[in-house]
């Protein structure tokens, strides 16, 4: 998963958690009656969340995007700001950088 991948929010995460999960059971012999809690699976299954696969997916991207040289187009549009214009302030959506400003905070990574 690369760039193409982006990010969700939690209600376009929600229809991948499940179908990971339900496939999860599947291969594991999990049937719904038996109320095996999610952290269960993914701890039986040796795997992480898809949150967390998609967040590696993201920090992994915004790694590689870092080391490029300047003069490369994906890394002007990721650090580039708009010279004209203005985001909405109403219902104001997340910007890809500021979900990979989250993550990396969250994660406790800096950047030299």
């Amino acid at each position: 998963m690369g760039p193409s991948a982006a990010w969700f929010y939690e209600g376009q995460l929600r229809p991948h958690r499940n179908c990971n999960w339900r496939h999860l059971c599947h291969i594991l012999g999990i049937r719904w009656q038996d109320k095996i809690p999610d952290v269960d699976v993914l701890e039986r299954a040796k795997t992480v969340s898809v949150k967390a696969l998609i967040t590696a997916s993201q920090l992994r991207w915004a790694g590689h995007v870092w080391r490029m040289p300047n003069n490369r187009l994906p890394k002007a549009v990721l650090y580039g700001e708009l010279s004209v214009g203005k985001r909405n302030t109403v219902s104001q959506k997340l910007r890809y950088k500021d979900v990979l400003k989250r993550h990396m905070k969250n994660g406790a990574i800096t950047t030299p």
